[in-house]
């Protein structure tokens, strides 16, 4: 029986708790991840910043067997090549911090996409994390199952999050430091 791909975004500012939440969940994680780590903020698995060595990694994993786990710190032009990797290697998380750094509203990496649309075919699950809202991928924001929102101010993202996740603007303003609103979609 084919599994419902399980996409949980995470919108907040700075410092807001994103990463802090996803590094609980990664922590408890039993399984093989892929974390997309622009930012540099994690340190939980094999750090690496050369794509052929994430190939070798990746290979060396499935050939024997073991977990994958690994932190990718590639320049963006990368992105679309590591979510085919992802793909092909099927069965994992992956986590992608600040998509909207290396996506829009309207653009969206062909492979991602891919993911996005038929990663319950692959059984991977997805965690994303973005500053901005109103600039991720339409097609991530529809099928994404889960939304977790931190404190935000800016207008534009208050009434994006009003009219998509029905969410209360002044709830958002309200939020204490950490504190966020899980939502089910």
């Amino acid at each position: 029986m084919e599994k419902k791909t399980e996409i949980t975004l995470l919108f907040g500012r700075s410092l807001a708790g994103k990463t802090v939440n996803v590094k609980k969940v990664l922590s408890r994680y039993k399984g093989s991840f892929v974390v997309w780590d622009y930012l540099y903020e994690y340190k939980t698995g094999m750090i690496i910043e050369d794509f052929n060595v994430f190939i070798k990694y990746v290979k060396n994993k499935i050939q024997f067997g073991e977990e994958i786990k690994a932190i990718v710190r590639l320049p963006s032009e990368y992105f679309n090549k590591v979510c085919y990797v992802v793909k092909e290697t099927k069965n994992l998380l992956f986590i992608i911090e600040e998509i909207d750094l290396i996506s829009s509203a309207n653009f969206c990496p062909k492979y991602l996409e891919h993911l996005i649309r038929a990663g319950r075919h692959w059984n991977i699950q997805m965690i994303v994390t973005a500053k901005r809202p109103a600039n991720v991928p339409r097609i991530l924001t529809f099928q994404a199952k889960t939304l977790i929102v931190f404190k935000i101010r800016e207008p534009g993202d208050l009434k994006y999050l009003q009219k998509y996740g029905s969410i209360d603007p002044e709830e958002l303003r309200n939020l204490g430091e950490h504190e966020s609103i899980t939502k089910k979609l």
